[in-house]
């Protein structure tokens, strides 16, 4: 008589490894939830449940208020200015410490250039 094998060990194993896998899931999914909620900050809720009004985001323009345009003009200096002053500084092994990475400039013109416009303008 030969011994008959039983599919009992092997459907026990794929019981335990399809609640091993939903608890995973379950376990990143309560995880994700609470990482979003501390990463966004604020819960999303309809105004009329809001209870604290100092907790809702809001645009900072709306489409009713006002606000200007400024605008500054750089003139950046030409080659000539711009190597007089090489030879003066020269660092460590002859070449000229970096201080500032952008190049050299001065303002041309600064000022609103739009004044009480509101988000509802087109033109």
């Amino acid at each position: 008589k030969t011994a008959r094998k039983s599919g009992r060990p092997l459907f026990c194993i794929g019981i335990g490894v399809a609640a091993l896998i939903a608890l995973g899931l379950g376990s990143a999914y309560i995880f994700a939830s609470i990482f979003n909620g501390i990463a966004n900050g604020r819960d999303l809720h309809p105004v009329k449940d809001v209870v604290d009004e100092s907790k809702v985001a809001r645009p900072l323009i709306d489409a009713e208020q006002f606000f200007d345009i400024a605008a500054t003009v750089w003139i950046v200096k030409n080659e000539h200015e711009e190597h007089a002053y090489e030879d003066e500084d020269q660092g460590i092994d002859g070449m000229k410490p970096v201080i500032n990475a952008l190049p050299p400039s001065k303002p041309l013109f600064s000022d609103i250039v739009f004044r009480n416009l509101r988000l509802r303008d087109k033109n």
